[in-house]
């Protein structure tokens, strides 16, 4: 089954719940709540046309009260609460978490609150005036943000290292949404299953424009 570039492999148990195969998401995306363009049933949405299985919400410093009520109990995509935490090292995608990460912090604190709520630590768009590859030594993040989208130096840092990858589009309107989504083989579509693909480094990239 294609979805404007996107190749889906999975099925359904007899359970009803997906079971073993490949499952396509973004895990960094924006809406009205901090500066993106569009609201969280339109991101929603449109990552469902495109033929996303998961999607993470990742507003700068926050967390919407419209995400928390929705997303949660979202039916049509397996749907996942983040924040994208502004430290004083850079970025840092805190995914699966349930209440908000304060910003300021040092990505090492950061990263010690993401994991006591049982998230993801996932630097984002490393490299730049970002978190910088001596971090990247230094820190134990579960895995490392890969955006081809972004400027070379940036691109060099995130994609050149011995973490587990994912690929986002970083996307502020649901047009970025297509520039690019992680395929990764989980077991079941659960955020379990998908936060052990992850940190295993079993996500690849996929792109409408390759």
């Amino acid at each position: 089954m294609v979805f404007l570039g996107f190749y889906k492999v999975g099925y359904f148990s007899e359970s009803g719940v997906k079971g073993p195969g490949f499952y396509t998401g973004n895990l960094h995306t924006h809406t009205i709540a901090s500066d993106g363009n569009a609201d969280y049933n339109t991101m929603i949405d449109e990552a469902v046309r495109l033929g996303f299985d998961f999607i993470a919400l990742t507003d700068h410093n926050t967390i919407s009260p419209t995400t928390i009520l929705l997303c949660p109990l979202d039916k049509r995509i397996l749907c996942i609460i983040g924040e994208e935490v502004t430290t004083t090292d850079g970025h840092l995608l805190a995914i699966g978490i349930k209440q908000v990460i304060p910003n300021g912090l040092s990505a090492n604190e950061t990263v010690s609150l993401i994991h006591e709520q049982e998230g993801l630590a996932i630097p984002a768009h490393p490299g730049g005036v970002y978190i910088s590859a001596e971090l990247l030594r230094t820190i134990n993040f579960d895995a490392v943000e890969c955006n081809l989208s972004v400027n070379p130096s940036e691109q060099e840092t995130g994609c050149n290292n011995t973490y587990s990858k994912v690929y986002n589009s970083d996307a502020h309107n649901t047009e970025m949404l297509s520039l690019g989504a992680n395929n990764c083989y989980l077991a079941n579509l659960t955020w379990q299953s998908l936060k052990d693909s992850i940190k295993i480094g079993n996500c690849t990239l996929v792109s409408s424009r390759i």
